[in-house]
């Protein structure tokens, strides 16, 4: 899947960060992921928003950086 995004002429993590990092933080965390995912109609649980931070967060701290989030994606 990163493979078919970055092969995208129209994908841009950076934006996309944004995009999540709503009231611009500089980073995000489970609140902002929250608030991204139910405006694309995906209700997620507390579990899958953990597993998601987890997945991606490269130093343990429960928040991504624009560089641990494009590593991620």
């Amino acid at each position: 899947m990163k493979q078919e995004l970055h092969a995208r002429y129209d994908f841009d993590a950076a934006k996309l960060f944004k995009e999540i990092d709503d009231w611009n933080y500089k980073f995000i965390d489970l609140k902002n992921l929250k608030r991204f995912l139910i405006k694309m109609g995906i209700a997620p649980t507390e579990t899958h928003l953990i597993a998601i931070i987890r997945r991606f967060d490269l130093d343990s701290d429960a928040k991504l950086s624009l560089s641990e989030f494009k590593e991620g994606i």
